[in-house]
């Protein structure tokens, strides 16, 4: 979801649909509930909408096939640009350049730059340095 969105809200009591718009998405979600807070805007002026209505909003999301995400934990930030510490059957670190996507409170979409199956440092990424040869657990994870 995004600002400016486009979103169609049912008003049950009146039995239609308005069309509208995100116009605010907490940054921040509620910590009991784990919810956001988004506001909308319906377009166009109804005066048959009436404050303390009950409606229920759709939002048409793009589901991708094949997406590749990592944990935001892995993404190291560099003059704007975005790496990966990848790790080869030898245990030794490659930087990575990566194209990133969406991104959630946990994980990173991949767009380029990463292939299925490679394993990535999701730990200590700060003090890695390309020929490095680390650790490895036994869940594949960087020590």
């Amino acid at each position: 979801m995004r600002t400016g969105m486009p979103v169609q809200v049912a008003i049950d009591s009146l039995g239609r649909e308005y069309p509208g718009t995100i116009i605010y998405i907490s940054p921040a979600s509620d910590a009991k509930t784990q919810t956001f807070t988004v506001r909308l805007a319906l377009t166009g002026d109804e005066p048959v909408i009436k404050s303390g209505m009950f409606a229920h909003a759709s939002i048409t999301g793009l589901l991708k096939q094949q997406t590749l995400f990592v944990a935001k934990t892995a993404i190291l930030e560099k003059n704007a640009k975005q790496y990966v510490f990848t790790i080869n059957d030898n245990n030794q670190v490659e930087q990575r350049l990566v194209t990133t996507g969406q991104r959630s409170d946990e994980a990173v979409e991949i767009l380029t730059g990463l292939s299925d199956g490679e394993r990535v440092a999701v730990s200590n990424i700060a003090r890695l340095k390309p020929e490095m040869v680390v650790e490895v657990d036994g869940k594949g994870k960087q020590l």
